[in-house]
């Protein structure tokens, strides 16, 4: 019977996850092409005007995969929480959904995981044709693409689950108001996401013991440590264990914010 309940809520899951592609591919057209114009502005930018602006040729690898990338993820975030915020506040769809016979952790993993493959769509352009239009800037790398990736969509699980948290924990106003001055751009500015964490660490050696802890801080520095190796990030091993943190304290957020909004009794 238990075994039987579980092959139910994976069919479930599927069925979710299957009608959000039918969405996804109904919009493939305009995601392809937003997915290219961010590409051409990432590489112009970071490719030419930088080194014009006198930019050293070492930080060019690094801070496009820090800021040319968190900055693009962190604006697809907010649109996937704010559509769920409008739910919550207006529509109800939620309340359809939380009639479906599946439990509230696979539904929500459907959401994460619809979440990750769309990100991928609209990002992997950037990471694969935008570093190759880059190359000389890359070409000292000594990571592994295999770990990258793997990497990679781990930190897609850290920002989806750190929206889809946040879409749920705060009410409509506070979030539509407050997310980005008060949670995001602190996040933001507070991290290694615009220099790498060995000149942050010569620049403020004790405010840099708390900045290691950022969530973003660990986004940027376990991209840059998987694919460009080096001693001038912080080890690869240390940011994956700190994102695993992470993911775990913001679906507890999320938890106390799905009772809050949906199950306040």
């Amino acid at each position: 019977m238990k075994h039987s309940l579980i092959i139910d809520q994976i069919r479930i899951f599927y069925a979710l996850i299957q009608r959000d592609m039918r969405v996804l591919k109904k919009n493939l057209r305009s995601k392809i092409i937003d997915a290219s114009i961010l590409t051409i502005t990432n590489v112009v930018v970071f490719g030419k005007l930088f080194p014009l602006f006198g930019m050293p040729n070492r930080f060019i690898a690094p801070l496009f995969l820090g800021s040319g990338l968190i900055i693009m993820l962190l604006a697809f975030g907010y649109g996937f929480a704010i559509r769920i915020v409008y739910d919550i506040k207006l529509t109800r769809f939620i309340d359809y959904h939380m009639t479906i016979p599946i439990s509230k952790f696979w539904l929500f993993l459907s959401y994460i995981v619809s979440f990750i493959i769309e990100a991928l769509i609209i990002t992997i352009p950037l990471l694969t044709v935008g570093i190759f239009l880059l190359w000389d800037f890359f070409a000292t790398m000594n990571g592994s693409w295999v770990i990258f990736f793997g990497v990679y969509v781990l930190c897609l699980s850290l920002t989806a689950t750190l929206f889809l948290s946040a879409s749920f924990y705060y009410d409509f106003d506070w979030f539509r108001d407050n997310l980005w001055a008060r949670r995001l751009i602190p996040l933001f500015l507070l991290s290694t996401v615009s220099i790498t964490w060995k000149d942050l660490v010569a620049l403020v050696p004790r405010m840099s013991l708390f900045i290691q802890l950022n969530p973003l801080t660990l986004f940027a520095e376990s991209l840059r440590a998987s694919l460009l190796g080096g001693s001038e990030f912080l080890p690869l091993g240390f940011c994956v264990i700190g994102l695993v943190i992470w993911i775990m304290l913001f679906t507890w957020a999320l938890n106390i914010g799905v009772t809050k909004r949906l199950d306040p009794v």
